[in-house]
C-alpha cells in the first residue's frame, strides 16, 4: 500500500537529497507549535514573537537578552518579545505557542553520550530543541520516529546522515555548515 511519501516500501529514495536545504531568513524549522531560528554572532538583533507565543533563547556564547547578561549555554524561558544584544557566538531562538511562561534564566548541562553530547533546551509534548555535539568519526544509533519530524541544523563542520529509505536502501547524506536536514516521520536515520 502506498504511503504519503510516494513509495510502496516507505520513503522514496529519490527524495532523500531534497531533505537538505539552506534555511532562509535564519529560520531553521517551522513546526505546528512555532518555529526555531539560529542567529549568528551579530552586534545587535531584535526578535519579536508572534501574538500569543512564548520564546526560549539559548546562548552558545555570551549575550545580553532582555537586559539579562547570559553566559555560555544559558537559557531564558517564557519571554514574549526578545531583544538579543551583542551575542559573541550565536543564539538559538525557539518560538512556541505552547510553552509555559516562566521567565527564568537557567544554565543547561550537556548529557554525555558515547558519540558526543546532547543538551536539551526545551522539551514538551509539542516541540523539543536540543544542541547535539558529535565527536568526529562517531555515530549515534539507527532510529526512526513514528510521531515526530526532526530537523538538524549544522552550526559547524559537516554532518553525515545515514538514511534507510525504500526497501532498506542506505544513503549517506552530507549536510554542510549552515544547512538543515529534515527527517520526516518514519525515515530511519543515523547521524
Amino acid at each position: 500500500m502506498p504511503t504519503n511519501h510516494g513509495h510502496r516500501f516507505g520513503i522514496d529514495p529519490a527524495i532523500v537529497t531534497s531533505l537538505v536545504s539552506r534555511p532562509q531568513d535564519e529560520v531553521i524549522a517551522e513546526v505546528s507549535g512555532g518555529r526555531a531560528s539560529w542567529l549568528p554572532a551579530n552586534p545587535s538583533k531584535q526578535v519579536v514573537s508572534s501574538a500569543g507565543t512564548q520564546i526560549a533563547v539559548y546562548t552558545q556564547g555570551s549575550a545580553t537578552v532582555n537586559g539579562y547578561q547570559l553566559g555560555p549555554k544559558n537559557v531564558l524561558l517564557g519571554a514574549n518579545d526578545v531583544d538579543v544584544l551583542h551575542p559573541d557566538d550565536g543564539v538559538l531562538v525557539i518560538e512556541t505557542r505552547y510553552m509555559q511562561a516562566c521567565c527564568a534564566v537557567e544554565s543547561v548541562a550537556a548529557e554525555q553520550k558515547y558519540w558526543g553530547s546532547i543538551t536539551v533546551i526545551k522539551s514538551d509534548l509539542c516541540v523539543a530543541a536540543k544542541v547535539i555535539v558529535m565527536r568526529p568519526g562517531t555515530n549515534s544509533s539507527l532510529e526512526y520516529h513514528r510521531h515526530k519530524k526532526e530537523v538538524y541544523y549544522v552550526l559547524d563542520g559537516v554532518l553525515l546522515v545515514r538514511v534507510r529509505a525504500g526497501r532498506a536502501e542506505d544513503r549517506i547524506v552530507e549536510v554542510p555548515s549552515g544547512h538543515a536536514m529534515t527527517i520526516p516521520q518514519g525515515l530511519m536515520h543515523q547521524r
